[in-house]
């Protein structure tokens, strides 16, 4: 079985696999998710990867992804009395990422992290980790700092979670780093980069050109969702 590194409310991270590491050699976690969307694991990998090209200091360096099982239509059909209700299966998603340089406390300060009553995660643990590093948060102001860097970010279109204290942690160089994505404005963003014209750097390129993977592949999605008649089941951002 593998090690558990961390967990949120919607996926969980391990320590990859000998097997795994055979795939990633790069790769010292791997963040499982569940969508019935088939393209997920692709768009997810994406997301980041243009991120952390744009922002190479503040996102995790993501080295590739896995869906499983990898059959085309994984449709289920369910007859109740005259009426057959057909859905989209759900398929585990697998992202593999460099483990980022925090400290060592933030994972279990992750795991530990609570909802509030208006949807909030906040931390409430009275272990000796989660004390620690809340004050490590509170003396490094990484709330602010965080805040300030999405607002930067929020101009072309990629929302890190800044409100989460779990998803973001400060390295050893001094850089605020995002474990997740919060949303991703494709357009916006696309509309940013084709504006740079031949201004536009090597990694701006790069980012522009996985973009349009990214469209092809979102496009994709919604006529299988569309198609399927479950369009409320699939993650559409």
């Amino acid at each position: 079985m593998q090690e558990k590194y961390s967990n949120g409310f919607y996926s969980e991270v391990y320590r990859v696999s000998p097997e795994q590491k055979l795939w990633f050699p790069r790769s010292d976690l791997v963040r499982l998710d569940s969508s019935s969307d088939k393209n997920w694991f692709a768009r997810l990998f994406y997301r980041h990867k243009i991120a952390s090209l744009l922002f190479p200091n503040n996102f995790i360096e993501v080295v590739g992804a896995q869906v499983d099982p990898w059959e085309r239509n994984f449709i289920y059909e369910l007859q109740i009395g005259d009426t057959t209700v057909k859905g989209l299966r759900d398929r585990e998603h697998r992202l593999f990422s460099k483990m980022a340089d925090v400290p060592g406390e933030h994972s279990k300060f992750s795991s530990h992290i609570s909802l509030s009553s208006k949807g909030r995660k906040v931390s409430i643990c009275k272990c000796g980790d989660c004390i620690a590093h809340k004050e490590f948060h509170s003396t490094n102001d990484l709330e602010e700092k965080a805040r300030r860097i999405s607002a930067h970010m929020m101009k072309i279109g990629i929302m890190p979670p800044f409100t989460d204290l779990s998803d973001y942690c400060l390295t050893k160089e001094g850089n605020i780093i995002f474990f997740e994505i919060g949303s991703f404005e494709e357009k916006k963003l696309e509309m940013h980069l084709s504006s740079l014209g031949e201004k536009r750097s090597e990694n701006e390129e790069t980012a522009l050109r996985l973009l349009k993977r990214f469209n092809v592949l979102h496009e994709e999605s919604r006529r299988i969702a569309f198609t399927s008649g479950v369009a409320g089941e699939l993650r559409l951002n």
